[in-house]
């Protein structure tokens, strides 16, 4: 942060690459995903992944016990996304069970969005059962790890996650200002962006970086 660097010197360049590289290193991934930084709070990261993998043709199942999880929902809804909200009380983690039988239910739904730990309360959500749930019905998994990445432990390989949002300013413990997602790259490669905005559109970014 002391240095000048212009976004497109070489220098610059390779102090980003470094650091999609490194966390993709300490948090698994190498081989399977890649990572995305997006200028801003993990909120923008957030709204990015959420706006660019999910279009008007699919349905979200946004599991929510907490503040973050409305969130997502609030975001959905200001896009046009369609999605159904699966409450649960904000002192309990959600209940992998009640979602296997939403799931079964509606055949409609396309990806499934939780937060792994609820920054509000602490809750943390068992996340490797939720993304096997979503796998068994074909669901891509979104996951707001804002409060986890870092502090808990998780592998995006490991545990099958297909998107994977979080901020640096959490458990990282880095300047406020850079977010970014961990994403497969079956969603990246030969993907199509169903974003509107140019800033948060994350297939383009990728794309350029």
């Amino acid at each position: 942060m002391r240095l000048d660097l212009a976004s497109r010197d070489s220098a610059f360049k390779q102090v980003t690459q470094q650091l999609r590289d490194r966390l993709l290193l300490v948090f698994g991934g190498q081989a399977s995903h890649s990572t995305v930084p997006i200028q801003g709070s993990g909120t923008f990261a957030m709204e990015a992944a959420l706006v660019t993998f999910t279009g008007r043709r699919d349905k979200v199942l946004v599991c929510i016990n907490g503040i973050y999880g409305e969130r997502i929902a609030k975001i959905l809804a200001k896009s046009g996304i369609n999605f159904e909200a699966l409450r649960f009380p904000a002192t309990l983690p959600i209940d992998v069970a009640t979602i296997e039988r939403m799931a079964n239910l509606d055949e409609g739904f396309t990806h499934i969005c939780f937060v792994h730990c609820e920054t509000t309360t602490g809750i943390v959500n068992p996340v490797r059962s939720l993304v096997e749930t979503g796998r068994r019905h074909g669901l891509v998994t979104i996951v707001d790890a804002m409060s986890s990445f870092g502090g808990l432990p998780i592998d995006v390989e490991v545990d099958g996650i297909d998107i994977l949002v979080s901020s640096g300013n959490k458990c990282i413990e880095a300047p406020a200002g850079v977010a970014f997602a961990l994403i497969s790259n079956r969603l990246l490669v030969g993907g199509v962006s169903h974003a509107s905005s140019y800033c948060l559109d994350i297939l383009d970014q990728w794309q350029n970086f």
